[in-house]
């Protein structure tokens, strides 16, 4: 679990650099084409290249940011869906058994197979796919076996990670009102400098459906839109390494509060 979080981590860092990068950009002096000496190097022939292409881009920075934002969200629903499907192998080590599971967790591993045999290539799956999930559903439940469950089919989903998203996300595998749980650690409740747990969740789910929105409207941009800056993206940031750290942390955690038989 910690891997991926790690893997998370490491891109979001890189694209904590980009943002800066893009920030210093716009901050770059204003120069024209004669305004620097030209000497015999080639370092200085480059500096004046990249200040003039600041200079002509400076009024299309915030659109960076806006793309930016787009790789931030598109990467954090990647990590959600690779956190979620990582913990429900994790169940499925803990259980042993497919009659062990969580009631939710079974029906829902079935009701989304079958989703997904019916429309194999609206989620990226082939004929193939199919079959092999066909075949471990069918281990799961008349083998009792759980060497292997259909973690890409329990992890569909239909909407943009929202709050209420992940809400649904999680509680296919009986893991319910997990926005209490994250409201109730002590990292999300000192970003929002909030003492009381649930202040601290509803600005969570609100600040997460805030990306979310700004992340649509990039991509389906209309009259009147205000690009972010790179402050609201450096929050953006800050904001979901510390809601994914907090969330791996929780998934380590709950498969070890499952009640399975003994014998």
């Amino acid at each position: 679990m910690n891997l991926i979080f790690a893997d998370f981590n490491n891109d979001v860092v890189m694209l904590r650099k980009m943002v800066g990068l893009v920030d210093s950009l716009a901050k770059a002096p204003n120069i024209s084409s004669n305004s620097i000496t030209s000497l015999d190097d080639t370092p200085n022939d480059d500096i004046r290249t990249i200040l003039l292409s600041a200079n002509s881009s400076r009024h299309v920075m915030p659109i960076y940011h806006g793309v930016l934002l787009l790789y931030l969200a598109g990467r954090f629903e990647n990590y959600i869906r690779d956190l979620f499907e990582d913990m429900c192998l994790t169940i499925a080590q803990r259980c042993k058994k497919y009659t062990n599971l969580p009631k939710k967790m079974r029906e829902n591993l079935i009701s989304f197979t079958a989703k997904v045999m019916v429309d194999p290539h609206k989620f990226g799956h082939g004929d193939g796919g199919v079959s092999s999930f066909i075949k471990t559903l069918s281990s799961n439940i008349h083998d009792n076996d759980l060497v292997n469950i259909n973690t890409q089919c329990l992890s569909i989903t239909f909407e943009n990670m929202r709050s209420n998203t992940i809400i649904e996300l999680f509680g296919r595998v009986g893991l319910d009102k997990i926005w209490e749980s994250m409201g109730q650690q002590i990292a999300v409740r000192n970003f929002f400098s909030e003492k009381d747990p649930q202040q601290a969740t509803n600005k969570a789910k609100d600040l997460l459906d805030e990306i979310m929105n700004v992340r649509n409207r990039i991509a389906h941009p209309s009259g009147g839109f205000i690009w972010p800056s790179s402050v609201d993206i450096a929050r953006y940031i800050d904001f979901l390494l510390i809601l994914s750290l907090t969330l791996a942390e929780y998934c380590d955690f709950w498969p070890t509060t499952i009640q399975t038989e003994t014998t």
